[in-house]
């Protein structure tokens, strides 16, 4: 007999048993991973009742290690899921106007991209990003020039970005996966 199968989920340890071959894994719809432990609540994320827990990062980075920042909080960049969703991420930006080291703090990278091919968004789990729920770009957006990563702006829409300028970035940990102790 196989031993129980461990893995990574949002920066999370997952175990799955009886004896899973990653095949089957690779194959389960994410709701079905209910061995997962959850993240904890974080103090530096702002919660949400029925929406998730977000954190605006004001000290710019790259999209990528914006990326790698919101897995090693348990969490992934940012992708809109719906209109009371956007309305929460705006709300995130009241007194965090300046983010240091940004080319432009009107930005924060959030988890879609068009790396694989021009045109074809897709977000951080490899999901088409016009099947999220939520689709609103900015006047003139997106672009035609070389911007391939995804970028929300303060208004509350989406706009394509350089991977590799530095802004700051939205990390988020869905509704589902945040655990609340007791009496929290």
């Amino acid at each position: 007999m196989l031993s129980p199968f461990a893995f990574a989920l949002f920066g999370n340890f997952c175990l799955l048993t009886p004896n899973f071959t990653a095949p089957q894994i690779a194959a389960l719809p994410r709701q079905e991973l209910k061995s997962c432990l959850p993240p904890v609540r974080r103090p530096d994320y702002t919660y949400v009742e029925g929406i998730g827990a977000y954190k605006l990062h004001t000290t710019a980075g790259i999209w990528q290690t914006a990326r790698r920042t919101c897995i090693a909080e348990g969490g992934q960049l940012l992708v809109v899921n719906s209109d009371a969703e956007a309305e929460a991420v705006k709300a995130l930006w009241v007194g965090k106007e300046s983010h240091k080291g940004s080319a432009n703090s009107f930005y924060a990278h959030c988890g879609f991209h068009e790396l694989h091919s021009k045109g074809d968004y897709v977000t951080v789990h490899g999901d088409p990003l016009n099947k999220t729920g939520w689709l609103k770009w900015g006047p003139g957006e997106p672009s035609i020039v070389n911007e391939n990563c995804g970028s929300i702006t303060k208004a509350g829409f989406y706009n394509d970005i350089d991977c590799f300028g530095m802004y700051g970035f939205i990390c988020e940990q869905p509704w589902e996966y945040v655990s609340f102790p007791t009496g929290a």
